[in-house]
C-alpha cells in the first residue's frame, strides 16, 4: 500500500469512526495524529492578494534614500 493510499485510508476510517467513538479514540485506533486529522479536515483558507515585502530593521526609509540628504 502506498503512502498516499494509506493516508487516504486513515482519513476515511477516522471519518467513519468519529460518530461512534469520537475524534481522540478514532485517531488513536487508526494511528493518526489528531492534529493532522483536524488540519486536513478543516484547512485554512488561502490568503489572497499580494504579499508584503519583508522589511529589514536596518533598512533606510524612502526619505533617507533620497540623494543629497546625507552627509
Amino acid at each position: 500500500m502506498s503512502r498516499t493510499a494509506y493516508q487516504a485510508w486513515q482519513a476515511e476510517t477516522v471519518e467513519d469512526l468519529l460518530s461512534l467513538v469520537g475524534a481522540v479514540t478514532a485517531c488513536r485506533l487508526v494511528g493518526r495524529s489528531r492534529a493532522t486529522h483536524h488540519r486536513q479536515a478543516n484547512p485554512k483558507p488561502s490568503m489572497l492578494g499580494p504579499r508584503r515585502r519583508p522589511q529589514h530593521p536596518g533598512e533606510l526609509t524612502a526619505t533617507e534614500r533620497e540623494p543629497g540628504l546625507g552627509a
